[in-house]
């Protein structure tokens, strides 16, 4: 699929109507997540919030320039909860009614990556967050949110 240089915007549109929990990560989020000032309800509302917000100044505690472009946007992301959220989710909207089998093999593959990722412990979030984007490059990102908003 040729690249679509999604925007943090379209990228925040893209993440509507994907499943709001999702077990394996919500493991890792309540394990090795933000502990402190949890607004949010779930990933899904943390994750629209933060692409939307790129467009401006930051929020409290959280500043940075302006961006615009979701690829810089998750590659800089510092949050491997919300990573591992929407890689779950993603395959959960696209891949669980089209391939059983298929999708039972990506959750057990997925679980022990995760498994790999809690070895590392709290204090290694960016090498975490490298290994995710190792593994889930932000092109196989865009292509399934494409593919999920337009089952939409």
């Amino acid at each position: 699929m040729e690249n679509t240089n999604l925007t943090t915007i379209q990228f925040a549109q893209a993440l509507f109507g994907l499943e709001p929990d999702t077990l394996i990560a919500h493991e890792f989020d309540m394990e090795f997540g933000q502990t402190d000032e949890r607004w949010w309800s779930c990933q899904r509302e943390h994750f629209a919030f933060w692409a939307i917000s790129q467009n401006t100044n930051g929020v409290k505690g959280y500043k940075h320039k302006p961006n615009t472009n979701a690829r810089t946007m998750y590659n800089r992301l510092g949050a491997p909860e919300l990573l591992l959220w929407l890689i779950e989710a993603l395959y959960i909207s696209l891949k669980q009614e089209d391939d059983e089998l298929e999708f039972n093999k990506f959750m057990k593959e997925f679980r022990e990556f995760v498994v790999e990722l809690s070895k590392l412990g709290r204090d290694f979030r960016q090498k975490q967050c490298k290994m995710i984007r190792d593994k889930y490059p932000y092109d196989m990102i865009e292509e399934l949110l494409i593919e999920h908003k337009e089952r939409l």
